[in-house]
């Protein structure tokens, strides 16, 4: 199986899009590193294909995001995230919620096999409810997360 120079490409901008705003060189080398690595778990033998080498990663085999919300509490957050990930056919898989005196914190795991759109715009559309509602909401690949925050 060899991996072409367009697949690194996009798999690059993906990791990159991901990352946003810490997407330095030495984060997006990282997680190229960590998805190596366990792509080789994944398939022994791949080092060995022509084509493969350590600048190939694999972030588009999860279908999960981690999407994290936190800010001043307030009605409304889970109802406005949830509706927004809903207009993009996105499964919440799993949530937590915490309120710690005036401040809520919230992480969702979401399936986003069936998303209608473009990951990007998800993300985009989270951070303008986050706006609208004046918390931050972020949303990572499940690649990048494992990656990111070695898990």
């Amino acid at each position: 199986m060899a991996i072409s120079e367009a697949t690194i490409r996009e798999l690059t901008r993906k990791a990159i899009d991901e990352l946003g705003p810490l997407a330095s060189p030495d984060n997006v080398r990282q997680v190229v590193r960590d998805a190596l690595a366990r792509m080789q778990e994944e398939v022994p033998g791949l080092e060995g294909t022509p084509g493969f080498s350590a600048s190939h990663m694999n972030l588009g085999s999860g279908t999960q995001v981690i999407v994290t919300v936190f800010g001043k509490n307030k009605s409304g957050v889970l109802a406005e995230v949830a509706r927004c990930l809903a207009d993009f056919n996105g499964n919440v898989i799993d949530i937590s919620q915490k309120i710690l005196q005036d401040w809520f914190t919230m992480i969702l795991i979401v399936d986003i096999a069936e998303l209608t759109a473009s990951f990007a715009a998800l993300k985009k559309a989270l951070g303008q409810v986050g706006e609208k509602l004046g918390v931050r909401v972020l949303a990572q690949h499940e690649d990048v997360f494992v990656s990111m925050h070695r898990v």
